[in-house]
């Protein structure tokens, strides 16, 4: 498979094996509403296969001209691995999930991890008490790109709100900024630094201290995201 085919390669992780990443902090818990670690196979399988199929159809063309970039072109053979992830969830009438995903592939003898972090609700079944609602992938940034564990692009400040924030003690609670869109032909309206070098900041560099998901607020991910 060529470099130039990644978009499709990604698609084949839809449905793979999930591998764990420690969990991460999600605040007091324990209680009615309170969030809870979750991470690898106990994250539902379509909830993965949606953040995966959404990857495919918004940043996957802006990641294959990066890996370009860094001369992974022409006939380098493309091998998808496992998908690591783990985050926070909310059960409510049906569950709130906010993830941190690694994915990996293969590309020639490179090895290469695109790091995400995304929002997303799992309504109820409609034969257990849900209304027909649609799973709903609210947002997704990509935190970082690695090529053989040296990071080579991350996410810059200013990002479109999330829809579920941490607070100072490393709660996860509402974003009262965020403002719900749709996704457009895989672009979520406002949201338009969901990967590497897009045009939403007016910046040409990342960020350079690199906090990820955790943008300087508590370590709620334990250190997976931070330079």
């Amino acid at each position: 498979m060529r470099c130039a085919a990644l978009l499709l390669a990604l698609g084949l992780l839809a449905g793979s094996a999930l591998a764990d990443l420690a969990p991460p902090k999600c605040g007091a818990g324990g209680m009615g509403g309170g969030w809870t670690p979750v991470s690898g196979s106990d994250v539902p399988q379509e909830v993965v296969d949606a953040v995966v199929n959404t990857v495919m159809s918004s940043v996957a063309a802006n990641l294959t001209s990066l890996l370009s970039q860094q001369g992974l072109t022409g006939n380098e053979a493309v091998q998808m691995g496992d998908v690591s992830v783990a985050g926070c969830q909310q059960v409510v009438k049906g569950t709130n999930y906010k993830l941190w995903l690694n994915m990996t592939a293969t590309v020639g003898a490179n090895n290469v991890t695109l790091g995400l972090s995304a929002d997303v609700y799992n309504p109820l079944p409609a034969d257990n008490g849900g209304a027909g609602e649609k799973l709903t992938v609210y947002d997704i940034d990509v935190e970082f790109v690695s090529v053989d564990g040296v990071i080579i692009a991350q996410d810059l400040p200013g990002d479109a709100d999330d829809k579920w924030d941490v607070d100072a003690d490393g709660n996860i609670v509402a974003n009262g900024n965020f403002t719900d869109g749709t996704w457009n032909t895989g672009i979520l309206a406002d949201d338009l630094d969901d990967l590497l070098y897009s045009e939403g900041d007016g910046l040409g560099m990342d960020d350079s201290d690199m906090d990820g998901p955790d943008m300087d607020g508590p370590d709620m991910d334990d250190g997976k995201m931070d330079n």
